[in-house]
């Protein structure tokens, strides 16, 4: 992937199939005291109609264990991809995760579980988000 740009706590990078993914990190994880390593949420996009969310957890993922992402108060659950990866289940979601971010503009917020049954609450600043769009 090649860098494109920083937006505060985003970066913008184009793969070789000229998609943009941007990325964050967390800006706080409470709960979690084990090892991983460091986790990411990511908006993957083609153009403005063709996007969706994913996190990798940095840790693996409970196979039966929640995963959710609130943002605005709205939780949205997460759909395990492999062990440490998991995505939105449609557009819909997408849809409104975005829309709830431009409206809440603090954090998105999401809670996993690793595979021993421990608790990462990871914070996701939103500052620069609607700058990658």
């Amino acid at each position: 992937m090649t860098f494109i740009k920083s937006y505060d706590n985003w970066q913008i990078y184009r793969d070789e199939h000229d998609i943009c993914h941007a990325i964050t990190k967390p800006v706080e994880t409470k709960s979690f005291q084990g090892i991983r390593n460091i986790p990411y949420l990511t908006m993957t996009y083609k153009d403005y109609r063709h996007f969706t969310f994913s996190i990798y957890a940095g840790f693996n993922l409970k196979r039966t264990g929640p995963i959710l992402l609130e943002v605005n108060e709205i939780t949205f659950p997460l759909h395990r991809y492999r062990d440490f990866f998991a995505y939105t289940y449609n557009s819909d979601s997408d849809v409104a995760i975005f829309n709830n971010s431009i409206k809440s503009g603090k954090f998105i917020q999401v809670r996993s579980y690793n595979s021993n049954n421990e608790t990462a609450l990871d914070y996701y600043s939103l500052k620069g988000f609607l700058q990658t769009a």
